[in-house]
């Protein structure tokens, strides 16, 4: 039997630590690298989700309030008598609905190309109001609080803004007066004008962006409600009754 020297047992002992000791520092280098990786990569993706949802936020803050339906029309009537008008091509059976915002069939009537039709009461319902975003440093207006579900104004009180801060153009109101929503709250107060406040692609119309114009109207023995499409359906002003309208009204403040 061959005997091996101590010096050589000592020697491959320590060729085998330094070769283990090789392979652990190259097993270390491999993950550390691709630890650095995903950091960027989670970094990069976190940037990605921050921006959307500044986007998001953007979007929401400028685009909607919440459903409100509101007595009246969607612009400023000016004291002008609309009347609603059939612009179908040919007679058609129209169905008008019990309540506002319904498909519950009240009754029907044959409307024919060109027929007008007077309205007693007009409900808008706002399916997306305009964001509008306050211009001045500071600013302050006098506005009234406004129940939608009631349709009844509340308290006056003073609205104060800062720059940037958000209001929601609903409507129209009268005389000069605009609906705004703030805060989840709908308030009466002087219409916004591009002078105070900005928008997107906003001329200073007090027209909500999108909704539904529902009227309650007759035709013979049919009574309900009808919306207002614009294309089937349209409003026109009747000249002969604005200028009765407009002659009360100078007398009255003549008085």
């Amino acid at each position: 039997m061959k005997v091996v020297s101590p010096w050589v047992i000592l020697i491959l002992l320590l060729a085998a630590g330094c070769d283990q000791k090789q392979t652990v520092e190259i097993s270390n280098d491999e993950p550390t690298e691709s630890l650095e990786q995903n950091e960027e990569s989670d970094a990069s993706d976190d940037a990605d989700a921050g921006s959307d949802a500044g986007q998001a936020d953007e979007g929401d803050a400028l685009g909607f309030f919440r459903e409100v339906s509101l007595d009246g029309t969607p612009f400023d009537d000016k004291h002008q008598v609309m009347v609603i008008k059939y612009a179908g091509d040919v007679e058609e059976e129209v169905a008008l609905s019990r309540q506002f915002d319904s498909d519950r069939i009240a009754a029907k009537f044959p409307a024919k190309p060109g027929a007008k039709l007077d309205f007693k009461q007009s409900m808008l319902k706002i399916n997306k109001a305009r964001g509008l975003k306050v211009k001045p440093p500071k600013l302050r207006l006098p506005a009234t609080t406004f129940d939608d579900k009631k349709q009844k104004f509340g308290k006056d009180q003073v609205l104060e803004f800062s720059k940037g801060d958000v209001v929601f153009l609903l409507k129209y109101a009268a005389e000069g007066t605009c609906f705004v929503g703030k805060d989840g709250q709908i308030y009466n107060m002087t219409c916004p004008t591009p002078v105070e406040f900005e928008g997107e692609d906003w001329d200073g119309s007090p027209t909500p962006l999108e909704y539904d114009w529902w009227v309650w109207t007759s035709s013979g023995a049919a009574r309900g409600w009808l919306v207002v499409d614009g294309k089937k359906f349209v409003h026109e002003v009747d000249e002969k009754a604005t200028k009765r309208l407009q002659r009360k009204l100078r007398k009255k403040r003549r008085r």
